[in-house]
């Protein structure tokens, strides 16, 4: 190429054409989010029916099976067992911990988004919050997860269903397992759930708020308020039920005690399991929207979250 055509082909346009062209999709979507955060749906001050227009998250029978996919996810990982096949042990640590990363990297910056968007309404960020430290939540346990399964192979030993066996050689004289301890190292990954129980307290106060401000003028709200408060009562009473039954074998006072934090414990994941179910059929009364379908505006933000949620049930 001679010194000429060099100079031509450095001072052609179409190399900056060719990127510009390429930038295109990217300008298009920061555009998009720009405008849709500039425009919550409402204007200033507007009442909750209108507000709810800036919440881009699942909420009626949509939220509510989002929930339970969630809690059946958890439960299964607490046990070792892939969420998507129960029977299947967790052997694939490395899918499992992309899993986990993929998933906080997707749901932790769409739910600030929607609390950028909501946030002219107090009560909607709360929620929105909730939903942030549920999302980051539900991906630590999956990480944590992940990294337990070399712990189930280390040392010689092994888990069989939910039994912490330890494996003795066949040495003469060596005796074999007498007993067999239930320990479930899995089990660990339970104790992320005190960061959602901060983050429920938060979006609690939300959820009371908008059922306050509501509670008179929506019959449905009523209703389903009166409902929960019913389950809400009976689940510390079925709590101290199974402890006085799990007492009646015996054990002492330490036992005692350690049956009684755990049954403590369970009653406040069964609390924060119960507040989450009831939020879903309080925006759905607020919406008046049942099934929770997403706005034309909020639907790429809404089924994103939705999807990139879902992705720990696919953990093996």
């Amino acid at each position: 190429m001679t010194r000429c055509n060099l100079f031509l082909h450095r001072s052609s346009p179409w190399p900056i054409l060719v990127l510009i062209a390429q930038a295109r999709p990217t300008l298009s979507l920061t555009a998009h989010i720009d405008g849709w955060l500039k425009d919550p749906g409402y204007e200033q001050g507007g009442t909750t029916q209108e507000q709810i227009r800036c919440y881009a998250l699942p909420f009626g029978a949509i939220g509510f099976a989002s929930h339970i996919l969630t809690y059946l996810t958890v439960l299964c990982l607490a046990t070792g067992r892939s969420p998507f096949w129960p029977p299947r042990k967790l052997t694939g640590r490395k899918l499992n911990l992309a899993i986990g990363f993929i998933g906080l990297a997707v749901t932790l910056p769409l739910t600030v988004l929607v609390m950028v968007r909501c946030r002219n309404s107090r009560s909607f960020i709360l929620i929105a919050v909730w939903k942030l430290i549920l999302s980051v939540t539900l991906s630590f346990m999956t990480i944590h997860s992940a990294r337990l399964i070399d712990d189930r192979r280390a040392k010689g030993r092994r888990i069989t269903e939910g039994t912490y066996e330890r494996v003795y050689g066949d040495f003469p004289g060596t005796p074999k397992a007498a007993s067999h301890p239930r320990v479930n190292p899995f089990g660990k990954i339970m104790w992320w759930s005190i960061l959602y129980f901060a983050g429920a307290i938060i979006g609690f106060v939300g959820v009371m708020n908008l059922v306050r401000l509501n509670f008179s003028a929506i019959r449905e709200l009523r209703i389903i308020t009166y409902a929960f408060s019913g389950v809400l009562l009976a689940a510390p009473i079925l709590s101290m039920l199974v402890f006085f039954c799990r007492r009646g074998g015996g054990g002492g006072f330490i036992n005692a005690l350690s049956g009684l934090g755990i049954t403590i414990f369970a009653g406040f994941v069964i609390l924060t399991a119960l507040i989450a179910l009831y939020t879903d059929w309080v925006l759905a009364a607020l919406a008046g929207d049942w099934v929770g379908v997403p706005s034309s505006d909020n639907q790429v933000f809404y089924w994103t979250y939705f999807a990139a949620k879902r992705l720990p049930i696919i953990s093996f």
